[in-house]
């Protein structure tokens, strides 16, 4: 899926795991503790949101920027308190593309050399492993790649897009003691 989506349930992932978080700082075992199982848990959704039958609604050379400007965005909107474990499970969440994929994207967006890894490390970003879906516009598809433009494959990767920004959304929604309290303007106090 684009990096912005996996943004998106990197906060959710952030704000469930904020429940646990100590109001407080605390002794540093413990709120890595809650932050290291985050991390992974950042990565893990990864993996399960690739596995999902998905095209690619955000072009590629505004999806990762757009992402990094979200978390930062959002990292603006928590209490300082919690914005360590939104970087951290953001990071773990965008780790599996900077790893695999960031090099390749990188060298096309600036026409650099960067090493590239020859085999993916995360089994999510093999062709057998992957949920991607491409649109043909006449080209031929490599075996396990799947056409966006057959079947229902536009529909179903739309639904699993509403499905994921409504999950994450929902994560958030559950839990909003992470965000900042706006503070009400001074008014005068009637009698």
């Amino acid at each position: 899926m684009n990096v912005v989506f996996h943004a998106l349930a990197s906060f959710g992932v952030s704000h469930v795991a904020a429940r646990d978080l100590p109001a407080h700082p605390a002794t540093q075992r413990r709120e890595l503790r809650v932050i290291l199982p985050a991390f992974v848990a950042g990565v893990l959704s990864h993996g399960l949101l690739d596995g999902l039958k998905h095209g690619y609604p955000i072009p590629y050379a505004v999806d990762p920027p757009l992402a990094l400007l979200l978390a930062v965005a959002w990292c603006a909107c928590v209490t300082r308190r919690y914005r360590l474990l939104v970087a951290v499970v953001f990071l773990g969440a965008v780790l599996p593309d900077l790893v695999d994929l960031g090099p390749g994207v990188v060298n096309r967006l600036f026409g650099w050399r960067l090493p590239t890894l020859h085999h993916h490390l995360f089994p999510w970003h093999w062709r057998d492993g992957s949920g991607s879906l491409y649109p043909s516009k006449g080209r031929r598809l490599f075996p396990c790649e799947a056409t966006l433009d057959g079947g229902d494959n536009q529909t179903v990767s739309i639904t699993n897009h509403l499905i994921v920004v409504t999950l994450a959304l929902l994560a958030i929604a559950s839990n909003r003691t992470p965000f900042r309290q706006l503070t009400k303007s001074s008014s005068p106090q009637s009698p």
